[in-house]
């Protein structure tokens, strides 16, 4: 076997190393689905990184819900994080783009199933984004969504 085949397999065995692990690593992360609903009632499912666009004035309920995959979870749901423009969103801010009307509580409908709605109002034209933070040493989550007052 000559040199240039020994590097080859190496390239081969160090490609699918990394694959292996990014895989491993995707599987301990959170998964949190999203879902947007309007005041008419209809529901549309949202995607971190995605924009959406709202009605100033308008009343809105973010909707999320995870699943415990990694089974001990450390990270209590009352412990994710969610950032307006950067701060945190705090309850009955009235000069923030978008106003938060409740303190954010969780239920769990389910072993294992973490669920909260949030409802706030879109408050000030413009764009913002909301951060939805979870650190923990399995993965954890980060994502953002966009959300465009009009």
């Amino acid at each position: 076997m000559s040199d240039s085949d020994e590097e080859a397999i190496v390239k081969k065995l160090t490609v699918l190393l990394i694959l292996a692990l990014a895989g491993a690593t995707a599987a301990f992360a959170c998964e949190i689905r999203f879902s947007l609903i309007g005041e008419d009632g209809k529901e549309r499912v949202v995607e971190p990184g995605e924009t959406v666009v709202l009605q100033q004035g308008s009343v809105y309920r973010l909707v999320l819900q995870y699943y415990e995959d990694h089974r001990s979870c450390q990270v209590r749901p009352e412990d994710t994080l969610f950032f307006l423009d950067g701060s945190r969103w705090r309850v009955g801010r009235d000069t923030a783009p978008l106003i938060l009307n409740a303190p954010i509580v969780w239920v769990s409908p389910a072993s294992r199933t973490q669920r909260t709605e949030i409802e706030f109002v879109a408050n000030l034209r413009g764009s913002t984004i909301l951060e939805i933070v979870r650190e923990c040493p399995k993965g954890g989550f980060k994502g953002a969504i966009t959300f465009t007052v009009g």
